[in-house]
């Protein structure tokens, strides 16, 4: 099943005078971006699966798509559609569960190149609307979602349109995972997130509600420093609202000298560093298990409220 599967994943290729990206229909996967630097040499900016084979049992999630909800969510009447993780006790979805848009295909619908090339994928999903109450049917209905990644100059665009049939609670990102150098982890890097709050997780890295200060915690990172010995999975909740032009976060490296800055309309950038491979996520997206608390804003989505996002990465190469 697994090589019938990898028979039809489609790889595109996107490229300008600073990135050159590929990119999976299975997943919407970034599987490479890389930054051109002088003397024809280049930097892997993304960690990935040197064969497509690797991503169809990845558990990582690596550069893909995720949704219909970001994060962990409590699913207390769809047991279906849970997923198995460690310590999972509870219905709990992770990235999507079973729906997980990081494990299906999509279509292609535009694909363009010169100085500012970009692909378009689209992904449709069945959905059944959640029960209200035990007196209303349910309907079914459709979310479909167009996903636009553009390379402009030396940054890479992310752009979600999304639009319902029926109302249903949404939530996407990204997952890829960035390196910046050749060193064996991250913990050199310089690390820099524009929030006051973190909001606290269980054991199950779940949301309690509570949102906790930076002021004095270890979590907190501004100014920048570096990453050391933290463990970062972390949903911190940004100082902007929906300013584009605000930067949320920024890494750097001092043994290449490259910097990314994240640029995001979202509220929440989740940072996690895995300690079985090197890589830093930056999940920009809508408060994570949003419907478990009342001080949450939820995202819900349907024909009359399309869902928009948008996030930048940005890289270059500082003056040695």
């Amino acid at each position: 099943m697994s090589v019938h599967k990898a028979a039809l994943i489609e790889v595109f290729t996107l490229e300008n005078e600073f990135l050159k990206m590929e990119v999976l229909n299975y997943g919407a996967i970034i599987k490479s971006l890389k930054l051109e630097l002088e003397h024809e040499e280049s930097q892997e900016l993304v960690a990935g699966h040197p064969e497509v084979l690797l991503y169809l049992e990845d558990p990582w999630f690596l550069g893909a798509c995720l949704g219909p909800f970001a994060g962990r969510i409590k699913r207390k009447n769809s047991p279906s559609n849970t997923v198995d993780f460690p310590g999972n006790t509870e219905n709990i979805e992770l990235h999507g569960g079973k729906q997980a848009y990081s494990k299906q295909f999509w279509q292609l619908e535009k694909i363009g190149s010169g100085a500012a090339p970009f692909i378009c994928l689209s992904y449709c999903q069945q959905v059944q609307q959640e029960r209200v109450s035990n007196h209303k049917a349910l309907k079914s209905g459709t979310i479909k979602t167009l996903l636009t990644y553009s390379l402009i100059n030396n940054e890479l665009k992310i752009s979600y349109n999304s639009t319902s049939t029926v109302p249903q609670v949404f939530n996407l990102s990204n997952h890829s995972y960035f390196i910046l150098d050749q060193a064996q982890d991250v913990s050199d890097y310089l690390l820099e997130i524009n929030a006051f709050h973190r909001i606290q997780t269980d054991h199950q890295l779940l949301p309690t509600g509570k949102l906790l200060s930076l002021k004095n915690d270890a979590y907190h990172f501004s100014p920048p420093k570096k990453i050391n010995q933290i463990e970062l999975d972390t949903p911190f909740v940004l100082n902007h609202t929906s300013k584009l032009g605000q930067r949320a976060a920024s890494v750097y490296s001092e043994k290449s000298k490259l910097r990314m800055d994240v640029y995001t309309d979202q509220d929440i950038l989740v940072c996690f560093t895995p300690q079985e491979f090197k890589g830093i996520c930056f999940e920009t997206q809508g408060y994570p298990d949003a419907p478990s608390h009342e001080n949450f804003k939820t995202i819900v989505i349907d024909k009359d409220r399309p869902y928009q996002q948008e996030t930048r990465y940005k890289f270059e190469k500082t003056a040695e």
